[in-house]
């Protein structure tokens, strides 16, 4: 059988693209299993908030049946923006058990930021883009060092979407009315900020659309604007009906060459100097320098999006809704919108490259990570030894001495380890009224926000009165640095190279 000529090109177009689908499949597998190894090859994870969440996603599963916890925590499940973990990781851990479904967690996360980035890409670009991987040079930020883990779901749902709307946009209205209201009221859910930046970014893009595609717009401007704000209508009354509405939001601006300052340190800095130095070179200097030099080409449609995210940052103070470091966390979803919007021109060696060097980098990033979680596993194993020597339903008040803050992040909330072993009660625990869906029991409240403090500086300002008269236990770190412990009224439990826990005298 003879294959005319003019059906030549077409197959040949047709095999490229396969092609081209089947080696990005296999670089963002590679990537993404590369990515995920320090969650799975660590028994402890040293993130700051980790266990503190892990300890409110057990509360939810086992407060019914436990009157310990039912002494100490009361679980309110209400409408609340910052609910993505608190349904998932219970859902999970009825199959795969807590620890499991936490990690998953973290990979979902992972998976919802890079490839809620692909998607939006092939959105704007109608093709697949090798320049979107270097979103996961961007992964290990300190949003997720801290683990603000809601908000880097919903900043990788809000990346999909996007990418939906910018596809659906020829669709009929109703259909689309429909989805995108489902969509937006299930990223409100999951977690506010994610919501913000989604309505943020597709305000923008119909507003430059409308510039440039009068013809789109010509005859059914009020079928658009139904859609577009339409969609805002049941999140509007979830947020009007939920506590955060209400919450505290303290106007404080953080200064612009802080911010300017954070650009770096919030998106790259973790633990190698080196090596954040050349995270920023690949993921702000090159995109920059390759826009610049015609090898990267940036999206017209995003430009008025990228700029209100950026004027947005700027402008919004260090807490707002009741979030705190509501500004710098607004670098997250900027940068992922950033890196989404542009894609490689035809210099193939150019592309090569820069894939070849993402690559090399990032696999050398991931084991600087890895190592560097590997060296706290010894304190964390003490810290929970000490933890098994309480008794269950105690009170446990922890204190960490420290002289440098950043060496106290990987701990600073291992404590709460407590709550999940011994259902004990920690006042460092997350439960404010406004954020998450467990609170303490009233009679604790007060008690808590006294004593909630963890880390305390050159070892002064503990309540020591306060904590004597209240709690059963007391778990210190770098006891060497701590002032004035009253051991007269403390007994020696267990002691380690870096804990020291100690029972209260009656």
């Amino acid at each position: 059988m003879r294959v005319t000529t003019s059906v030549l090109p077409s197959i040949r177009q047709q095999q490229s693209n396969r092609s081209t689908v089947i080696w990005f499949l296999l670089a963002y597998t590679f990537l993404f299993i590369l990515a995920q190894l320090p969650i799975w090859l660590n028994e402890f994870l040293p993130l700051q908030d980790y266990p503190n969440h892990l300890a409110r996603m057990y509360v939810l599963l086992n407060h019914h049946n436990d009157p310990d916890l039912q002494k100490y925590y009361q679980v309110n499940f209400m409408i609340l923006p910052n609910l993505a973990m608190d349904i998932i990781v219970p859902f999970l851990a009825k199959f795969v058990g807590l620890d499991i479904a936490g990690r998953l967690m973290l990979v979902l996360n992972i998976f919802m930021l890079t490839s809620g980035s692909a998607f939006l890409s092939y959105a704007l670009f109608r093709r697949i883009n090798f320049w979107s991987l270097m979103t996961f040079m961007a992964v290990y930020n300190q949003a997720f060092i801290i683990n603000f883990i809601n908000f880097l779901f919903g900043t990788g749902l809000a990346l999909w979407c996007i990418g939906i709307w910018i596809l659906m946009r020829e669709n009929k209205t109703w259909l689309r009315l429909v989805l995108f209201s489902c969509l937006a009221s299930i990223l409100f859910i999951c977690h506010l900020y994610g919501f913000g930046i989604y309505g943020l970014v597709v305000v923008s893009y119909e507003i430059y659309s409308f510039f440039k595609q009068r013809s789109y717009f010509k005859g059914a401007i009020f079928q658009r604007l139904l859609v577009l704000f339409g969609q805002f209508t049941i999140p509007a009354i979830l947020y009007l009906s939920s506590p955060t509405s209400g919450g505290e939001s303290i106007k404080y601006l953080t200064p612009v060459i802080t911010k300017l300052k954070y650009v770096k340190m919030r998106m790259t800095d973790n633990y190698s100097l080196f090596l954040d130095n050349i995270t920023i070179i690949l993921i702000f200097f090159i995109p920059i320098a390759g826009i610049l030099l015609k090898k990267l080409r940036l999206s017209k449609y995003m430009i008025l999006p990228l700029c209100a995210v950026t004027v947005a940052y700027f402008l919004i103070p260090a807490k707002a809704v009741t979030s705190s470091h509501a500004d710098w966390r607004i670098l997250v979803p900027l940068f992922f919108l950033f890196l989404s919007s542009m894609e490689f021109n035809a210099d193939k060696l150019f592309n090569r490259v820069i894939i070849g060097l993402l690559i090399v980098v990032f696999s050398v990033r991931i084991f600087v990570i890895n190592s560097a979680w590997n060296a706290v596993q010894a304190e964390y194993k003490e810290i929970l030894t000490a933890i098994g020597q309480i008794e269950k339903g105690s009170r446990l008040f922890s204190a960490r001495a420290f002289n440098n803050y950043y060496a106290t992040i990987p701990f600073i909330h291992a404590p709460t380890y407590a709550t999940i072993e011994k259902s004990a009660f920690v006042p460092s625990f997350f439960a404010f009224g406004t954020q998450q869906p467990v609170a303490f029991q009233p009679q604790y409240v007060n008690l808590a926000e006294k004593t909630m403090a963890t880390g305390y500086e050159e070892g002064e300002g503990v309540r020591w009165k306060l904590v004597l008269d209240n709690y059963d236990y007391v778990l210190i770190s770098n006891e060497e640095l701590m002032k004035k412990v009253p051991k007269t009224n403390l007994q020696s439990v267990f002691q380690s190279p870096h804990v020291h826990l100690y029972k209260v005298k009656n």
